[in-house]
């Protein structure tokens, strides 16, 4: 199946409810309408995305699998501190997965879309993945664990950094005295993303989150 990375979001489907409004980091509180993380979505890529694409797929058996998750709590990571995508993604909860959308679904999942930045990271073990973080919503602030995340991510700009656990009242970070630089993916951005989400793309009418979101299987 093929799919490519989106460079824009959708407009807000008509006659349908508005997303939520979400706050921006180092925003001073002030809310990000879907209209602004429509635009900061055109700016996350550059290039041309389709002349990558075929080459990719061509390509396709010589990379790595690249998942889409957080840190684990074993695991002590560097988050490199410039390459980071932007997407809009629908997150299925029932299988707490995330999954990217074609273009031609982004009307009908317009409320189920959230705005994300996913972060380039590298284990100690040498494993590259894709560290999703949602935007600063309002309802997230009051959350210790999402701003635990928040922190170690900024920690592992600079250090190698893990997260103790993901308990609401345990929550910490650690840091270790590793010396040997990270190994940055060769990858270029888009591929990553294409990598990530290669079995968590929704480019089917028929595929069974969109029949379920949309109502058509219930």
């Amino acid at each position: 199946m093929e799919f490519v990375v989106r460079k824009r979001f959708s407009r807000q489907a008509k006659n349908k409810k508005p997303a939520t409004s979400h706050r921006l980091p180092g925003s001073s509180g002030r809310l990000c309408e879907p209209t602004e993380i429509a635009a900061m979505a055109k700016r996350a890529l550059t290039g041309s995305v389709a002349d990558t694409h075929q080459q990719f797929f061509a390509t396709q058996s010589l990379h790595l699998p690249v998942a889409c998750r957080r840190p684990l709590p074993q695991e002590f990571v560097r988050v490199h501190p410039e390459r980071q995508t932007e997407l809009p993604l629908v997150h299925w909860r029932r299988d707490n997965e995330l999954y990217n959308v074609g273009d031609e679904f982004l009307d009908q999942l317009a409320t189920e879309l959230e705005p994300y930045i996913l972060h380039v990271t590298v284990n100690h073990w040498g494993d590259a993945f894709l560290w999703p973080m949602l935007y600063d919503a309002e309802d997230r602030k009051r959350s210790s664990f999402w701003r635990i995340q928040v922190q170690a991510l900024e920690k592992a700009k600079t250090t190698w950094t893990r997260i103790l656990n993901y308990s609401s009242t345990k929550s910490g970070i650690d840091t270790a005295g590793y010396s040997k630089a990270p190994q940055w993916p060769e990858e270029i951005d888009e591929e990553l993303v294409n990598l990530a989400f290669q079995d968590y793309y929704i480019a089917d009418p028929n595929h069974p989150v969109l029949t379920a979101l949309t109502g058509r299987r219930l």
